[in-house]
């Protein structure tokens, strides 16, 4: 009980400080046909996900510019009674993420891309 409290009260904080990408449901499928290696350009990036939550500059090697994107998501399942009433207590709490990393190189095209997810 105490532990799917914290959680959900850490994914509810983080989730606050985040800013979600234009896509609602940022997921491996959603990726993969929207960004082609070698050929999507950061305009195209920032038109379907819109603006990273962090950019990072490089200074040498291929990749000049690395974009971060992170979604979190929570659900609480049990009736409002419950919850309100027994501070969550007989209620599941279910929580999401996922997170994009975009490499481009010096000319604004996507060298390679990451996705991953968590589930807990």
């Amino acid at each position: 009980m105490k532990k799917e409290s914290l959680i959900l009260i850490l994914v509810l904080i983080l989730s606050g400080c985040a800013t979600a990408p234009k896509v609602s449901n940022l997921n491996q499928s959603t990726v993969e046909k929207s960004i082609v290696k070698g050929k999507t350009t950061k305009q195209e990036v920032l038109n379907i996900f819109g603006a990273p939550n962090v950019t990072t500059k490089q200074t040498s090697g291929n990749v000049a510019e690395i974009w971060t994107y992170t979604q979190f998501s929570s659900h609480m399942s049990g009736s409002w009674a419950t919850i309100l009433l027994l501070g969550g207590f007989g209620s599941n709490v279910s929580a999401r993420s996922a997170t994009l990393i975009v490499n481009f190189d010096k000319e604004g095209i996507v060298q390679d891309y990451t996705v991953s997810m968590s589930q807990f």
